[in-house]
């Protein structure tokens, strides 16, 4: 009668290894926004950047109230991208929305905004452009999604 438990959780054991070699592991929220920022580069035609995602707490940014940041480097080609944490952002400002990957958006079109980038002093044209590529990652996260749910 033992035999036959035996065999049991043998092959119970077996399916598991199976399993766990067949499907992907766990990806970090660092790893999955990763791979959404090679996806959006493609669609956003920064291929050729080389581009790394950090997911750090708040206290790593620069601003205290910066959902996100990014430092290129024009000539390279290269770019690192700060999103804050979501438990972070949601203790900055209860109040304020925060999606990820609309942030990772936002950092993303600054590349392409680089050459027309406003001087840190002129604090209403910063806003100006800063308010410009919110309502265009918006706009293109919105029009992704709606795109993917026709698709489904």
């Amino acid at each position: 009668m033992t035999e036959p438990k035996q065999l049991h959780h043998q092959d119970i054991a077996l399916e598991q290894q199976t399993q766990q070699k067949c499907s992907p592991p766990e990806l970090t929220l660092e790893q999955q926004m990763q791979q959404k920022c090679r996806e959006w580069q493609q669609r956003l035609r920064l291929a050729d950047w080389d581009v790394t995602v950090k997911v750090v707490p708040a206290m790593d940014m620069s601003s205290t109230q910066a959902q996100g940041c990014i430092h290129w480097r024009i000539t390279e080609k290269t770019a690192d991208i700060k999103l804050v944490t979501p438990e972070d952002a949601v203790k900055q400002n209860p109040m304020r929305p925060y999606n990820l990957e609309e942030t990772l958006i936002h950092e993303l079109l600054h590349l392409h905004m680089a050459p027309f980038e406003p001087d840190s002093s002129e604090q209403t044209e910063c806003m100006a452009m800063e308010w410009t590529i919110n309502a265009i990652a918006g706009a293109l996260l919105k029009l992704a999604n709606s795109q993917e749910s026709a698709n489904v």
